[in-house]
């Protein structure tokens, strides 16, 4: 059964169109189609049920989906788009590493989780890079909820990493180095020597696509970082194709690219950032080379750190109302449709219910 605010839009208990393995296919009316976005980060309800057997063996799962469809599409310009929905969309984030200041990679608490990423949509933030770590599944539900995009970093691994090689060489000599192939003679310079170490990246690999791509907020994956532990990208990009065919895949962020995936990805530390359309989308991390940035003179009285942080927490407060209106707006126009239609009040429990998340 599928319901959107509490409405039952689709259902099938039990008929003849269920296969063997129990699969069944429900149709969504046109008029409760409501795409997934950041904007609008609109979830289904969704209840399944077995009726075979014994009462005793009766059973219910309830959980939640979303629709939504990411691609790359070329512009009136023809220059290639991160989409969303088949339109364009700038993904505007942050790159983030999951640190906690009391417990390291533990946060204090599921509020404390909700309030960061609330507070970085409330910033203007859509998008979050997460960083050499995976998160547990409800980090993953709040983004869902909230409307937050995450591309999804694999946790490289590797031997020790050779920084003179995969970070100081590469920046000092780029772009001559940035394309060097990950191919096997360089398989040791890039911390990848071991045939263990390689199918021990495969297997976890696999194990992060097939545990998170359940998740709508999911929009990248990135298989590699800046050299760390890479090889065979190639081979990465495919085995995660074959995994999960709807999302991008960004093949090595920062360096060592070698053509493939949806993103040509730049990561540009030091030197003046040149970036030319190409045959994939364009994503960039991109640091001021000292000194070619100069302020002009001003008469303005420039304003204090306290009259800077007064803006700025107006801003907030201001971006919060706004989300506050949104969201009541939406929850009025509920209860007029359930008025209307004389629904009565979804029962069904829901992922803020403390039962929810409960083991069986």
């Amino acid at each position: 059964m599928v319901r959107a605010g509490g409405v039952t839009i689709a259902e099938d208990w039990g008929s003849d169109e269920a296969d063997r393995d129990g699969e069944v296919t429900l149709n969504i009316p046109e008029e409760h189609f409501f795409p997934w976005s950041p904007d609008t980060p609109f979830l289904y309800d969704l209840t399944v049920g077995t009726t075979q057997g014994g009462e005793e063996q009766f059973d219910t799962v309830h959980s939640y989906f979303a629709l939504r469809k990411w691609s790359c599409e070329p512009d009136a310009r023809g220059v290639l788009r991160f989409c969303l929905n088949g339109k364009p969309i700038l993904l505007n984030g942050l790159l983030d590493q999951g640190y906690w200041p009391q417990g390291l990679y533990t946060p204090p608490s599921d509020a404390a989780v909700e309030r960061e990423l609330s507070e970085v949509k409330a910033l203007g933030f859509n998008l979050l890079r997460k960083h050499a770590k995976i998160e547990p599944q409800r980090w993953y539900y709040h983004c869902d909820r909230l409307g937050l995009v995450v591309w999804q970093d694999m946790v490289n691994g590797g031997s020790r990493y050779n920084l003179w090689f995969v970070t100081y060489l590469t920046n000092v000599l780029q772009p001559l180095v940035r394309r060097l192939p990950d191919a096997e003679p360089l398989w040791g310079l890039l911390s990848r020597g071991k045939a263990s170490s390689r199918e021990t990246y495969r297997k976890e690999l696999q194990a992060t696509v097939e545990a998170l791509r359940c998740h709508p907020c999911i929009g990248c994956w990135v298989p590699f970082n800046e050299g760390w532990g890479q090889f065979d990208a190639a081979g990465a990009v495919q085995a995660i194709r074959t995994l999960d065919d709807t999302r991008l895949v960004d093949e090595a962020s920062g360096w060592y690219d070698q053509g493939g995936g949806d993103v040509c990805s730049i990561h540009n530390y030091f030197y003046p950032l040149h970036v030319k359309p190409g045959k994939r989308t364009v994503d960039s991390l991109a640091n001021a080379k000292p000194g070619k940035i100069r302020a002009k003179k001003s008469t303005k009285k420039s304003k204090t750190s306290a009259e800077c942080a007064k803006a700025q927490n107006s801003k907030i407060q201001n971006s919060k109302i706004q989300n506050s209106k949104i969201q009541n707006s939406k929850i009025q126009k509920e209860k007029e449709y359930r008025k209307n239609k004389k629904v009565p009040e979804a029962t069904l429990p829901t992922p803020e219910d403390e039962d929810y998340w409960l083991d069986d």
